[in-house]
């Protein structure tokens, strides 16, 4: 039989494999890090506060030191004045959450003023980089609890075609919107 637990030197694999917090990937490399986190059972530092069971502590503290281990692992070396005097797992993740996701106004009107401008250039047939984009926006704008409701991106995508796909468009705007 093929044991398919995933094991430290396998996870420090995988780690390695995954791109370091940058200044570019945040939304990405959060997503990324909670995977990690939850895989080796170390989310809970970060998500829940710290039991008042004696019992329990020392387990948590145990989780507390990986989830750091791993956190600071997955960062670029220009990112760790960030976090380097950091005390805790959560500490550390609340730090770069507030360095890379600010939630402003500012950082929202931004992001929608992408959004609403974002035109696939004239020959770009990379409709799938563009498609990509778009929603990593999105994404971003939910992460900073400003979500696009689904019939709303469906128009964004739809605006931001070029005249190249006209025909195809037409045809998606005479549907029925439920389909």
């Amino acid at each position: 039989e093929v044991n398919r637990e995933i094991t430290p030197k396998m996870t420090e694999k995988l780690i390695h494999l995954c791109e370091k917090l940058n200044n570019k990937n945040y939304i990405h490399w959060n997503f990324k890090m909670k995977m990690v986190l939850i895989q080796n059972e170390c989310w809970d530092v970060i998500d829940k506060e710290k039991p008042k069971e004696a019992a329990k502590i020392a387990e948590w503290d145990k989780a507390d030191i990986k989830a750091r281990y791993f956190l600071t692992l997955c960062v670029e070396n220009s990112q760790l004045t960030h976090i380097k005097n950091k005390e805790t797992a959560k500490a550390v993740w609340d730090a770069l959450k507030s360095i890379h996701q600010r939630s402003t106004m500012c950082s929202k009107t931004r992001l929608v003023k992408k959004l609403f401008k974002a035109e696939l250039k004239k020959g770009d047939n990379d409709m799938e980089k563009h498609l990509q984009t778009l929603q990593d926006w999105m994404d971003e704008l939910s992460e900073l609890d400003y979500s696009v409701d689904d019939k709303y991106k469906k128009a964004i995508i739809l605006a931001s075609l070029n005249d190249d796909y006209d025909m195809i468009v037409t045809a998606l705007e005479a549907r029925d919107e439920d389909k």
